[in-house]
């Protein structure tokens, strides 16, 4: 909806009105001079010449008093849970025992994933040899799956490496602070833990004593196990959809 914050400018409309389509009460008369018959009154220049005159006036008026659009708030309850996924961004993530390889494997099933959780907060974290949030958390599902499609094994430079403990950690560090009522990591990789500060056991301690539970999906394999992770839930790729 529109409004205007300086309204009272607008009384000048129908002042400017009157005076462009008054009737003159009479005309200067230039005998001799053939081209000013071109612009007399009636002739369609001159129509055509007061009509631009007028609607460019009025239209300063209109920016003079400052047109706002307004939009009414509305309060949109989401009943939900907060889900960070942390997704391997590996250069193994290219092999191609899945079609077309096992990283457009694991996009295809997050944007599947995603559109059955409309009522929760979801946040993407990506990992290599290091780890960083490519989406905070958010109900603007669209633009996780956009970025979701548009992510390459290329947005992790260190992506000869894997550190598993570092994308959990960055994940960690997106659920720590929320006061949703369950709080989930969705952990997709292909291969063992082999680089980063963090290890995938300090990472499942500290999951523990935030309550924050932590699903594995392992991608190019039956199952994937993470030795000495505490309180984690091991699946095959294809119960990603049965998580919850």
């Amino acid at each position: 909806m529109y409004n205007f914050k300086m309204p009272y400018i607008l009384v000048l409309i129908p002042i400017v009105t009157y005076l462009f389509f008054k009737k003159s009460q009479g005309a200067i008369k230039v005998p001799g001079i053939q081209i000013i018959k071109k612009y007399s009154k009636g002739s369609k220049k001159h129509l055509l010449g007061r009509i631009f005159m007028y609607l460019s006036t009025v239209f300063m008026i209109l920016a003079l008093a400052r047109p706002q659009l307004t939009t009414e708030g509305k309060v949109v309850k989401k009943d939900g849970i907060d889900i960070a996924i942390a997704l391997d961004l590996s250069k193994s993530m290219e092999a191609r025992d899945f079609n077309p390889n096992r990283l457009e494997k694991s996009k295809e099933l997050l944007k599947e994933f995603i559109d059955k959780r409309p009522n929760d907060r979801l946040s993407l974290v990506v990992f290599g040899g290091e780890a960083y949030t490519k989406v905070p958390l958010t109900f603007d599902h669209s633009v996780l799956k956009n970025m979701i499609s548009n992510i390459t094994t290329d947005d992790i430079t260190s992506n000869n490496r894997t550190a598993i403990g570092m994308g959990l950690g960055v994940a960690l560090n997106r659920l720590k602070d929320s006061d949703s009522k369950s709080k989930v990591i969705i952990l997709m990789t292909d291969g063992e833990n082999n680089s980063g500060e963090m290890s995938p056991v300090g990472a499942a301690e500290v999951a523990k004593e935030l309550g924050i539970k932590v699903y594995t999906i392992g991608i190019g394999a039956k199952e994937i196990a993470i030795p000495g992770f505490l309180e984690l839930h091991i699946l095959k790729i294809k119960n990603l959809m049965k998580i919850f």
